[in-house]
């Protein structure tokens, strides 16, 4: 199992290490332009250099430590990365020369799923730059990233670690950025945080269905059967760019299944005229409750009374809502009223009342 390097830095996981329960095992590891080892787990019980750049790790298996499978090793690495660019029509690879062929890959999946994703979101993409890059430590479990600012979104990036997992998850994450390219050419800001990962999830899992590849599958079978048990949906209401909650997958999972639940409702020709009337209405989108408006008009139904039952609030939208909050807004201005009424009196009886020590 070779380590995965994108200079400087450099990643190894070994495969799941199996041996019999009576016995202990010994993996030597060699591991070579290395500049410095940053972390491993375990710890090796030796460490052997063989030369100035190469090194040689024992690790010892015993019986008794079985919870422990795995070699995981973050490290640094000499040299200078080469580059080499890779366009195919509107696409854009930046990669180093030994993942040219994986980034090829990923172009050509963009190029057969583009008009879909054209067709769904009305828009059109100028060049989109896709990169690769190597996990540091407590990077493993990010499948890609896209950053952004005010004005512009940059390039894709996606974690090369996800080329060893089984056909579909690599190419779902790959999709899955591209589809923020999309929400942001039509004017949704990553500020509906729960919007932008709830449809980059489904329809990059929608589209690589369609293709074939296993993985897709998988994914889909794991959000919805977890999904399924979530009593409410609405805590994503509040997720942003600036807040990265501690249970992150549970955000990712009820985002999703937004999705999946208007789908199984009003089928999937919602969407294309959702982001149809967002793309003309040329405005950026930046309110749960701006959402639901649109599809309350497209659907002819108050959806938010949906959104509601998940947990959402919709403090800035939904008509109903406004009725009830106003009323509480009554309610608590009369029991206000009663309290200090009712400390006036307290206050009065206790002038007249006389204390003892």
């Amino acid at each position: 199992m070779s380590s995965l390097i994108y200079e400087p830095n450099a990643y190894f996981m070994s495969p799941h290490i199996m041996f019999s329960l009576n016995e202990n095992a010994l993996i030597k590891i060699l591991l070579q332009n290395v500049e410095n080892i940053e972390y491993y787990y375990p710890k090796p019980y030796k460490e052997e250099k063989i030369n100035e750049k190469t090194l040689l790790l024992y690790f010892i298996f015993r019986s008794f430590s079985q919870r422990i499978n795995r070699i995981e090793i973050y490290y640094k690495v000499t040299g200078k990365v080469f580059l080499e660019k890779v366009k195919i029509n509107r696409f854009i690879g930046i990669t180093p020369l030994r993942y040219k062929k994986i980034m090829e890959n990923i172009l050509f999946l963009y190029n057969e799923i583009y008009e879909n994703l054209s067709k769904i979101f009305h828009t059109n993409l100028e060049n989109v730059s896709v990169r690769f890059f190597t996990p540091k430590l407590g990077e493993v479990s990010i499948q890609g990233y896209t950053p952004f600012n005010a004005s512009s979104l940059g390039d894709i990036y996606l974690n090369i670690f996800y080329i060893r997992f089984i056909k579909g998850y690599f190419e779902q994450a790959a999709i899955h950025e591209l589809i923020h390219h999309f929400l942001w050419s039509i004017g949704i800001s990553p500020e509906v945080l729960w919007f932008h990962e709830g449809a980059a999830n489904f329809f990059s899992i929608y589209l690589i269905k369609r293709i074939g590849f296993e993985g897709a599958e998988m994914i889909e079978k794991d959000f919805i059967n977890k999904g399924k048990k979530m009593e409410y949906l609405g805590f994503i209401e509040s997720w942003t760019p600036y807040h990265q909650p501690i249970n992150m997958q549970d955000y990712y999972i009820a985002s999703y299944m937004v999705f999946y639940y208007l789908n199984e409702t009003y089928g999937f020709e919602i969407f294309e005229k959702l982001f149809y009337v967002i793309n003309e209405k040329k405005e950026i989108i930046k309110e749960t409750s701006e959402i639901v408006h649109i599809l309350n008009d497209i659907t002819g139904e108050d959806t938010s009374k949906k959104f509601l039952e998940w947990g959402f609030s919709l403090s800035n939208g939904n008509y109903y809502e406004k009725i009830f909050s106003y009323k509480n807004q009554i309610i608590e201005s009369i029991l206000i009223s009663l309290i200090i009424i009712f400390i006036a009196l307290i206050f009065r009886i206790a002038i007249k009342r006389k204390f003892k020590i």
